[in-house]
């Protein structure tokens, strides 16, 4: 067998690791009665290393696509906000200007970021539809007063025609 030489060890990769070890096993499968403990030993050795290098493989190949779908929404979110002025106008408007806030501008729009403007923009659809809901109902009230009022007032000009019919 022999010292490996380092200079000739080929680039690591899961395949190179398979051939390895499969190399290995070859040399000492079925001869262990003339090579000894040792070879049982370099046997079962690679086939445990072929094993994790599997499982490895597989794992991988799972961080690999995470990978890949990270890498997608990154750049979704990039194409999204690159226009990041209008962006921050956009979450600006969302901050009710009586209210004082700590929502701050910052050189990078983060998730963190982007959901306190979704926060604050949830809060002032709150509190405009409150506002929209106070503004319909002192309207209906209006509109009730005014009703009665141009009823006692179609009451009193009747009224006053049948006084002045009477009269004559």
């Amino acid at each position: 067998l022999g010292p490996p030489n380092l200079t000739l060890i080929p680039p690591t990769t899961f395949d190179e690791i398979r051939r390895s070890c499969k190399f290995y096993q070859g040399r000492v499968e079925g001869k262990y009665a003339e090579l000894g403990v040792a070879a049982r030993w370099v046997s079962t050795l690679a086939r445990e290393v072929t094993e994790q290098v599997r499982k490895i493989e597989g794992r991988a190949k799972t961080a690999t696509a995470e990978h890949v779908s990270l890498k997608e929404v990154l750049h979704e979110y990039l194409e999204v906000f690159s226009d990041e002025d209008s962006l921050w106008e956009t979450l600006d408007l969302a901050h009710d200007p009586k209210e004082r806030t700590e929502f701050t501008r910052r050189s990078v729009l983060t998730p963190k970021v982007l959901k306190s403007g979704l926060q604050a923009f949830r809060r002032r659809v709150v509190a405009l539809t409150a506002e929209r809901d106070a503004f319909r109902a002192r309207r209906a009230h209006d509109v009730a007063h005014f009703e009665s009022a141009v009823r006692e007032l179609k009451q009193m000009q009747d009224d006053r025609i049948s006084e002045l019919d009477e009269g004559r």
